[in-house]
């Protein structure tokens, strides 16, 4: 029996069957976060500059296709982004502190990835700088019904972003080779599922791992950062543990859907000492 013969009943439940399966692959979601961008332009200034990006690491071998690529007006920020649908359920960041009744630090620091100079560049690698809208900082994530895999598929997802940005300004090291170029790469996810953190001192943990007083705060969106590796460029020059894991420190924006455009319009940044932002490094 066609669809077209069916019972209207049927089929209603056949096409609500079928929406499912559309929406449950996520793309949708990755081609409303496009056309809200694209829509909402004089809002932000952010384009979308590619979707659906091939890359390759040739560091890691790793491979893939980046959801978008958005590029600043000013031509020098570049957010690569993977776009994360989530049902029914929120991501909960722990942001703890060291004492009872202090509030979690609001971040303005951020590792990106640098690309700047002309012929043989002058930096290309991760580095601290500064970036804006400030919000909380966490390296552990929970989620209802996950329990303690919810960082891990974090960490998942964000170490393949990483090597997602690697090989995406590798490419534009080689498209633009003998041009000026001075480019920051964001690595960012954007996901449906609503963002919470949850604020506790860590002198508030009990001997059986549990915490008996915090705080909830939904948020727009939240810096996941901690060791997600990378090894493109790294010349470590550490001398000791502490420094090495410093050294592989990455900063993931981890967005909520919803609050895209209010995330893009209030972007500010401040590059690392000794990068001078002249006028023939736009192109």
């Amino acid at each position: 029996m066609s669809a077209e013969t069916m019972h209207p009943e049927a089929q209603k439940r056949a096409t609500e069957t079928l929406v499912k399966v559309v929406n449950s692959t996520g793309f949708p979601l990755q081609l409303g976060i496009k056309r809200k961008v694209e829509e909402t332009y004089n809002t932000h200034h952010w384009s979308v500059l590619s979707m659906e990006h091939p890359w390759k690491n040739p560091e890691t071998d790793g491979a893939g296709y980046a959801d978008l690529i958005l590029l600043s007006n000013c031509k020098s920020q570049v957010m690569i982004i993977e776009c994360k649908r989530m049902l029914d359920v929120e991501w909960i960041f722990l942001t703890p502190t060291a004492n009872r009744g202090g509030q979690p630090r609001h971040w303005t620091v951020a590792n990106a990835w640098i690309s700047h100079g002309k012929e043989d560049l002058l930096r290309f690698g991760w580095e601290r700088m500064q970036t804006e809208p400030v919000g909380y900082r966490s390296e552990f994530c929970g989620i209802p019904k996950m329990d303690n895999k919810a960082t891990t598929m974090l960490e998942r997802i964000g170490s393949e972003l990483i090597d997602a940005t690697e090989a995406i300004a590798d490419q534009e090291r080689l498209l633009c080779k003998g041009q000026n170029l001075l480019r920051a790469y964001h690595p960012v996810i954007i996901t449906s599922a609503p963002l919470k953190v949850c604020k506790f001192s860590t002198a508030d943990v009990n001997e059986e791992g549990e915490i008996t007083h915090c705080e909830f705060e939904e948020v727009p969106f939240v810096r996941f950062h901690k060791c997600l590796g990378g090894r493109l460029g790294d010349l470590s020059k550490s001398t000791n543990l502490p420094e090495v894991l410093k050294e592989h420190e990455r900063t993931i924006y981890v967005v909520n859907a919803s609050k895209i455009v209010q995330f893009l319009e209030n972007w500010e940044y401040t590059f690392p000492d000794g990068i001078v932002v002249l006028p023939w490094f736009a192109r």
